[in-house]
């Protein structure tokens, strides 16, 4: 049986690499394919804004689905794993799931922090809609 924690600290930091990966590369997108408007913002448009939603699926759900968690969860020896699949192997649909609840998570940061902290598994938003739960690499 897992002894479910909260792991705040690393699930920070995870959160931090992960998504400064994700906006680093959409800034890149952003200023290289995109067009200022005619207040100087720049845009993405036509076919091209689908490529930071495309490179935010393969970084969370596809790398998450081939090395089993993503790069800032690997980092800080963190998992996710499944709480209704024998093999423990989270589904491309919760992967999905989980990472669609991502904006919510993190912009209701604080809130997202204590639902952990109160929760019995110590699951974020995404977590407890997709039937995950994280836990660290070496418990498993």
């Amino acid at each position: 049986m897992l002894d479910y924690k909260p792991h705040i600290f690393k699930k920070i930091i995870a959160v931090i690499v992960d998504y400064f990966f994700v906006m680093i590369v959409t800034l890149i997108l952003l200023y290289t394919l995109g067009k200022p408007d005619e207040s100087g913002e720049y845009a993405l448009r036509g076919i091209y804004v689908l490529l930071p939603i495309s490179f935010w699926f393969l970084y969370t759900v596809v790398i998450e689905q081939i090395l089993g968690a993503t790069l800032g969860n690997k980092l800080v020896g963190l998992k996710p794993i499944s709480l209704t699949n024998d093999n423990k192997k989270v589904s491309v649909s919760q992967s999905i799931l989980r990472h669609l609840f991502d904006p919510v998570d993190l912009s209701l940061w604080f809130i997202t922090i204590i639902i952990i902290l109160s929760s019995e598994k110590k699951q974020r938003i995404g977590d407890m809609v997709a039937n995950t739960v994280v836990v660290d690499s070496k418990d498993l």
